[in-house]
């Protein structure tokens, strides 16, 4: 008997042990992608530093020029970023490498000419500065992820960017605090941007992923059959962007109209990194299962996040919701980009990019202005948002039909 015991908990040790491994180390160790995973931390420090410091800046002194600059920011990228990836899928990788350049290069020329006091040149220099990287890490991403474990490592390619982001958005709330000029900051910004990318490219360029992307599965897909395809993920995609404003990108403007100081918005906003880093491993087997158990609890997570708030307003909820929609957003994030990188196909990351444009105009246009008007109201748009999304999920509609289906027969 006790040997029977003895051998369950092998087992059951060992398949902890696998799933640790494969979460944790195997995508830094058995794949190419350890160097993208590296340099996306150091990049996301950089813009979302950037991103923090304008956003603080400008809404503090004027909630109408952050939301012109959030506007312009994601037109620009959700227009710049399919454009290079539809034009570059089919160039060799010099002409990929000096198109990305120029592209990249023109962010601190525009920054030197025009400044960055205006929300709408300063939504240019950020675009311009983002959109190359974004672009190799995606179609990096679309060549190398592995279909054997691309769960974890779409996880743990999302866990560098949430460490960069916590530790910028920190680094950015702290500079508004301090009172840095707005020139001395965006200069910082754009230098670490343009230094990460440029460490990219080498390494983009190294694994050859301009040769690969010419002999995946999906190369002949268009940008409208990958929006198409499924309709399903395009919009849930366009109602993931849409969470992200209410919940993180406009979130530390709320925060701010509740009179928590620029630091404290930054620290708070960044308090959830290392529980999605605790829960990287299940989200990489969830979605290695392909069962759509990630998106189902990460929007109902994404959910619990905001129905406290409907009963109280308080300071208190902050940390319990900031846990709760980082947990959630890691599942369900990691859940729909696996999706689209399963396809195999550069186009997919253009028609992806479009849904998040199209969201993230929506989110800003939509609930941004109910800060100044209402935090009532912005909060019922983040329960909307979040339920809505749970509720377009085929996993739920598949819950909601088993349990009708079974409540005659439990009647009987």
């Amino acid at each position: 008997m006790n040997t029977g015991r003895g051998s369950t908990a092998g087992g059951a040790f060992a398949a902890l042990r696998q799933a640790l491994y494969k979460g944790f180390v195997s995508p830094f160790v058995e794949t190419r992608l350890k160097g993208l995973l590296i340099t996306t931390i150091v990049f996301c420090f950089g813009f979302s530093m950037f991103e923090m410091f304008v956003i603080l800046d400008f809404g503090t002194a004027d909630l109408s020029r952050a939301v012109r600059w959030m506007l312009w920011q994601y037109l620009f990228t959700a227009t710049l970023i399919p454009f290079l990836v539809v034009a570059l899928r089919r160039m060799r990788a010099g002409p990929q490498a000096l198109t990305l350049s120029a592209t990249l290069l023109l962010s601190p020329l525009i920054l030197l000419v025009f400044g960055s006091s205006a929300p709408f040149f300063c939504a240019a220099v950020y675009a311009l500065a983002i959109s190359p990287f974004w672009v190799m890490y995606h179609l990096a991403m679309t060549a190398e992820s592995t279909d054997e474990n691309r769960g974890n490592e779409v996880s743990m390619a999302m866990m560098g960017s949430n460490i960069g982001m916590m530790s910028g958005a920190v680094c950015g709330g702290a500079l508004v605090w301090f009172g840095l000029p707005q020139a001395v900051m965006t200069g910082a910004g754009i230098s670490i941007l343009v230094a990460s990318t440029f460490f990219m490219m080498a390494y983009y360029l190294r694994l050859k992923i301009p040769q690969a992307l010419q002999k995946l599965p999906g190369a002949g897909l268009t940008v409208w059959q990958g929006l198409f395809r499924d309709p399903h993920l395009s919009v849930l995609t366009v109602l993931e962007a849409m969470f992200y404003i209410v919940s993180f990108g406009a979130w530390p403007l709320f925060l701010a109209a509740m009179g928590l100081t620029a630091l404290a918005a930054g620290a708070v906003q960044s308090l959830g990194i290392l529980i999605r880093f605790v829960f990287s491993p299940l989200v990489g087997h969830l979605v290695n299962k392909g069962q759509g158990h990630e998106t189902f609890t990460g929007a109902l997570m994404r959910l619990t996040g905001w129905v406290p708030w409907a009963l109280v307003t308080s300071p208190v909820l902050i940390p319990f919701s900031i846990l709760s929609w980082n947990i959630g957003a890691h599942f369900f994030g990691t859940g729909l980009m696996a999706e689209w990188y399963k396809t195999r196909a550069a186009s997919s990351i253009a028609s992806r990019e479009i849904c998040l444009g199209i969201g993230r105009i929506l989110g800003v246009g939509l609930f941004v202005p109910l800060i100044a008007l209402s935090p009532g109201l912005y909060i019922w748009a983040g329960i909307g948002v979040s339920a809505l999304t749970l509720l377009a999920l085929p996993a739920t509609r598949k819950r909601i039909a088993s349990r009708l289906a079974g409540a005659p027969k439990a009647a009987e």
